[in-house]
């Protein structure tokens, strides 16, 4: 090994095109953490983390004109052109 190089320690689980490098990709760390690669750029996190981020509701519908487009749950149901109606929170 060069100077100043370093051991891959990454298992690769999948990639969009084999043997490109740049294509996005999944793996996983020698800790544990699954990595997952978009247009270049890595988020790591432990299992647990990506299990509870991917269990978050999202926009209902994915309207763009929704008021919760900010990355919250949506908090509104339509009721015509308005978003007007709070949806309950679930408990």
């Amino acid at each position: 090994m060069t100077e100043g190089a370093c051991e891959n320690t990454d298992r690769e689980l999948w990639r969009e095109r084999f043997g490109d490098f740049y294509a996005d990709s999944i793996h996983v760390t020698k800790d544990g953490g699954i990595g997952i690669n978009v247009s270049g750029h890595v988020i790591v996190m432990p299992l647990q983390k990506w299990h509870a981020l991917a269990k978050i509701q999202h926009c209902i519908g994915n309207d763009q004109t929704c008021p919760c487009q900010d990355g919250d749950a949506c908090h509104y149901k339509d009721s015509g052109k308005t978003k007007a109606w709070p949806i309950p929170p679930q408990t």
